[in-house]
């Protein structure tokens, strides 16, 4: 599995499973949305009505978080018998909106 995983192109991936499910545009999505949220919130003093720790929290998470879902999403979708369910685009959602339920309830 893994070296056959190894193998595969990048481009395997995004033709293959990204771009033809549900939870392929939900990662894809969120990838870019958080990713430039983070990169707003690190350069441009657009959350100024922020304390320091929401700040640090949304630049940490909007960075990190859709890397590790992202990841995660290429390892499961290499698999030879991954298929696409209701369920697997429901539970990437809900990760998905773990940064923004982490920075609201941050002090």
């Amino acid at each position: 599995m893994t070296k056959d995983f190894m193998r595969l192109p990048l481009s395997a991936f995004i033709r293959g499973p990204l771009l033809t499910t549900m939870a392929g545009w939900i990662v894809l999505l969120t990838f870019l949305g958080y990713w430039l949220t983070g990169t707003v919130a690190l350069f441009i003093d657009l959350f100024w009505f922020l304390n320091e720790a929401k700040r640090i929290t949304a630049i940490t998470l909007c960075w990190a978080w859709p890397v590790a879902v992202f990841a995660r999403y290429i390892m499961v979708s290499a698999s030879s018998n991954f298929r696409p369910e209701l369920g697997d685009t429901i539970f990437l959602a809900l990760l998905s909106l773990i940064p923004i339920a982490a920075w609201v309830t941050s002090i």
